[in-house]
């Protein structure tokens, strides 16, 4: 493959990214996947035409694979910068329904990294978006369980990752 592409390929990127889960699931080593994470993130900058792409092929993915390797507090930076990316584009309705998902993906990580702090805050981000955009039918459901479960949980700050 790298002899029959250039640097700077979509191919190279996506070979990359499949590296990087090989080396999560298949081999751990976590140098390698930060490794592999960052040559394909090289390549996306420097290909990808739009924000929403570079969210949905390199920074979910990435995120996911962080989750994987219980780097929450790594996981959960990367989707913010997705959200930052969406926020700049408030007024287009696909960069609204990407933000909502990634704050769904954002609440996954922080519940399963025990910050239930920052879980209470993007339940309450969640439902304020979702006020916020009913009338354009961009809506993300937050199970009644786990709702019930971060609120009750005062204490729930710890720092797992």
């Amino acid at each position: 493959m790298f002899a029959e592409t250039q640097t700077f390929t979509e191919e190279r990127c996506i070979l990359y990214m499949v590296q990087a889960w090989y080396a999560t699931l298949i081999t751990p080593s976590f140098q390698k996947t930060l490794d592999y994470i960052g040559r394909a993130g090289e390549i996306s900058r420097s290909i990808t035409p739009t924000d929403l792409d570079e969210i949905d092929n390199l920074i979910i993915p990435s995120a996911n694979i962080m989750y994987f390797w219980q780097k929450y507090s790594l996981s959960d930076e990367l989707l913010l910068t997705g959200i930052q990316y969406c926020e700049q584009n408030t007024s287009v309705i696909p960069y609204v329904r990407e933000k909502m998902e990634l704050y769904r993906c954002r609440l996954d990580v922080c519940y399963e990294w025990g910050r239930h702090d920052l879980c209470r805050q993007i339940i309450e981000a969640i439902d304020t978006e979702n006020r916020i955009y009913q009338s354009v039918g961009v809506h993300i459901k937050v199970p009644a369980e786990l709702r019930n479960l971060v609120f009750s949980k005062e204490e729930g700050t710890s720092n797992k990752g």
